[in-house]
């Protein structure tokens, strides 16, 4: 026998159009999906959608944070590189130094993109991983009433 509590929630769930898998997958595929279930009512209070809302917005913040930082510090040793190694006409060590860090980056954005997949398919399963430090920012949130 269910629960009125249950039932309720079943009846809910029936009568959303997307279910709290589904938003919770989508918002970390596009923010603007995340910012919409922390508006929309009833998503906004469930936990859940709150928590890989919250989480999907600040995971792409950082992603987007992390990968300028790393362009920039890109840009600067391949001019250093370029500088350095060019007035010595050192131009196979030239290739060799300006391809560290266009390394360094596909890794990173290669690392970046399988989490995020791995975040996008675990929440569309009702899953949630917490990611180290974000996790504990998107708590705050979710338990706020």
């Amino acid at each position: 026998m269910e629960t009125v509590a249950a039932q309720a929630n079943a009846e809910t769930q029936a009568e959303l159009p997307l279910s709290n898998n589904a938003i919770s997958a989508l918002g970390y595929f596009c923010g603007i999906v995340a910012i919409a279930a922390l508006l929309i009512k009833p998503y906004d209070k469930d936990k859940q959608v709150r928590f890989n809302a919250v989480q999907a917005l600040l995971f792409q913040a950082t992603w987007m944070v992390s990968y300028l930082a790393l362009a920039i510090v890109t840009m600067i040793l391949t001019s250093i590189a370029s500088l350095l190694l060019g007035s010595f006409k050192l131009y196979g060590l030239l290739g060799v130094m300006m391809t560290i860090p266009t390394t360094v980056s596909l890794f990173f954005s290669l690392g970046m993109t399988i989490v995020w997949i791995v975040l996008i398919v675990t929440a569309a399963q009702g899953k949630t991983i917490r990611l180290p430090v974000l996790a504990k920012f998107a708590d705050q949130h979710a338990n706020r009433t």
